[in-house]
């Protein structure tokens, strides 16, 4: 039986700061303290947590799902 992936609610929940704080510092934003710096490596470092791929693009909107749709479908009202 395989472990349970971490997720950023894990990390945020193991150095006590919250899902932003933990995001901000993936996405290497400077608005993060030092020593909340360290408190989220930490807790990165003991829970394995590796961002997913799939996760990200979603949430940065860059999902490929419309490239693989094809060109959208005529609508037969506009032709002439």
């Amino acid at each position: 039986m395989t472990a349970a992936r971490s997720t950023i609610k894990d990390v945020a929940l193991r150095a006590g700061v919250s899902v932003a704080t933990v995001s901000r510092f993936l996405t290497g934003a400077n608005r993060v303290k030092p020593a909340t710096r360290l408190r989220v490596e930490h807790a990165i470092a003991e829970l394995a947590y590796v961002p997913d791929p799939a996760g990200r693009a979603l949430s940065l909107h860059r999902a490929r799902a419309a490239d693989k749709t094809g060109p959208a479908p005529s609508n037969p009202k506009d032709e002439p």
